[in-house]
């Protein structure tokens, strides 16, 4: 009895793994088909580079500091 228990366990498992694995492998290839494609964003013929202002923004934005407005 207790055969056929680790038995049906260890079939789940490895039914489990390679069900993982191939599923892994779906998603390697659909990344790796996206890393192809490039995008280039170009600012329009007008637009005033500021770094300071841009800096301002990634502060705020993405590091989470208070807005300076005196700057």
């Amino acid at each position: 009895m207790k055969l056929c228990i680790y038995s049906i366990f260890f079939f789940l498992m490895f039914l489990t793994i390679c069900l993982a694995k191939n599923e892994n492998t779906k998603g390697e290839e659909k990344m790796n088909a996206r890393s192809n494609v490039t995008i280039e964003v170009l600012p329009p013929e007008n637009f005033r580079y500021e770094p300071e202002r841009l800096q301002r923004y990634i502060d705020y934005i993405i590091l989470n500091k208070p807005w300076d407005m005196e700057a």
